[in-house]
């Protein structure tokens, strides 16, 4: 059987709980109602005049407010373009630091000193660093290497090469070849020389000597005239690597010096030890005679093949009939004062004509603004530093609190709203709600609108 009593029970759980919430509606009404009632007599004794006005004052204040606040956001929007220039470098320097075992001192002086460079030579500061950074992997004595990054950085410049791959071929060279600063530069003006004068390019010369350098012992070349070996093998249309490797050949075989290489040399009306000992008297000479012997006697073709091998003694016949290009290339070579300074002025001209004047000016620039990041940035660690411990704080509450800060952070709009409905529902006499219609009336007057709402709720007040 249904329970009545239970029903009776129910109604009266719910009766008292419902007493209280409607004797609460009523409380709010009267009080919204004579916070609306008091809110319509106050404005009913304003000065309109005085209220314009203040409006005014007040438009201007906000205007002047956001003038300084769009002020502020772009300074701030220029000053981070330096620091941020000046994080660049810092992050770029970072693989030139992790190659050195010197002190934080030495470190600051080089930092400056590859900004400087950058700046004089107009060379953007991340090329400056790798060239730095191949310097000091390759063990480049620490003292050296502002010179050595800032003349490469110039040859880089010169023969149109990735200045990373100029600094690295560079190391090689300086290591290879047991040469010092003074003998690297000698070198790199014997390339931009040879370059210049023959059908080759600065970078293919380069990296014959780095690739040929096992045969300069035997042949008794230097890096010089490795350099120039290597000019007249590229202008003969010989690859740089496959001159190298055909180079190297030809050395193994004159180490050997098998019965088969003795021949060769005695069928070109040659002999081995006598080639061997112009060798150590002056290998250039002897180097182009045994070309020109190759290329001009009938056994030539048997004697290279035996000299280089089967895989290279077609490239090598190509220098065997243009041995002039040999004679050529050792020339330009011998004589030290014609190539001094020639990667310097070759740079020079690349970075006064054309599009070299804007890369300079650009690194230029990218250069004092590297320079103005490292003053400010300081201060902008610190504030960073501050900001991260009150968004770890904030975060530390945040997951500790979680129910709270969801409740507070959706409370917040939906009060004002609540305010704002009960302002205008709960406190107006319903006999007045035509009148209220009438607000829109206002919406076309060319008064401001801040006081063309103040006015609208003055004459046409509801409540």
């Amino acid at each position: 059987m249904f329970d009545v009593s239970f029903i009776v029970r129910l109604v009266d759980q719910f009766t008292e709980p419902a007493g209280k919430i409607y004797k609460g509606a009523e409380k709010l009404a009267k009080i919204t109602h004579d916070f609306g009632k008091g809110f319509n007599d106050s404005l009913q004794q304003l000065d309109t005049k005085k209220l314009d006005a203040a409006i005014a004052a007040a438009d201007s204040r906000v205007s002047k407010a956001r003038s300084a606040l769009l002020g502020a956001a772009g300074m701030a929007v220029t000053l981070a373009a330096p620091i941020r220039s000046a994080m660049q470098f810092e992050k770029s320097f970072a693989s030139v630091a992790k190659n050195l075992d010197v002190s934080d001192e030495r470190l600051r002086q080089l930092r400056g000193n590859a900004l400087k460079i950058s700046g004089e030579l107009g060379i953007a500061f991340s090329s400056i660093n790798d060239i730095m950074e191949q310097a000091a992997s390759a063990g480049t004595p620490e003292a050296q290497l502002e010179a050595f990054t800032a003349f490469t950085a110039k040859a880089s410049i010169a023969f149109d090469m990735m200045a990373a791959d100029v600094g690295e071929n560079f190391a090689y060279i300086r290591n290879l070849y047991k040469e010092n600063q003074k003998g690297l530069e000698d070198f790199s003006d014997a390339v931009n020389h040879l370059s210049n004068n023959m059908a080759t390019r600065a970078a293919d010369v380069v990296n014959f000597a780095v690739r040929g350098q096992g045969a300069a012992d035997i042949l008794h070349l230097n890096a010089v005239q490795m350099a120039a070996l290597g000019a007249a093998m590229k202008s003969a249309g010989i690859a740089p690597e496959v001159a190298a490797r055909g180079v190297s050949a030809l050395r193994n075989r004159l180490v050997k010096g098998s019965k088969g290489v003795k021949e060769a040399f005695k069928s070109i009306g040659m002999s081995y030890d006598g080639f061997m000992a112009a060798l150590d008297k002056d290998a250039p000479k002897a180097i182009m005679e045994l070309f020109e012997t190759l290329g001009r006697r009938p056994e030539g073709a048997e004697a290279l093949l035996e000299l280089v091998g089967q895989d290279f003694s077609d490239d090598f016949s190509k220098l065997a009939s243009n041995p002039e290009l040999l004679s050529e290339a050792f020339g330009l070579v011998a004589n030290k004062a014609e190539r001094a300074g020639s990667t310097v002025r070759e740079f020079n001209t690349q970075i006064n004509v054309g599009l070299g004047k804007w890369d300079r000016s650009i690194a230029k620039l990218t250069a004092f603004s590297i320079g103005l990041g490292n003053i400010l940035q300081p201060a902008f660690n610190d504030t960073i530093d501050a900001m991260s411990g009150f968004v770890d704080q904030m975060n530390v509450f945040a997951q500790a609190h979680p129910d709270h800060v969801r409740h507070e952070s959706r409370r917040l709009p939906a009060c004002w709203l609540s305010v704002w409905q009960a302002a205008l529902s709960v406190s107006c006499s319903p006999q007045h709600t035509d009148r209220f219609s009438a607000w829109s009336s206002c919406s076309g007057t060319s008064t401001p609108p801040r006081a063309r709402t103040w006015r609208c709720w003055r004459a046409h007040s509801v409540c």
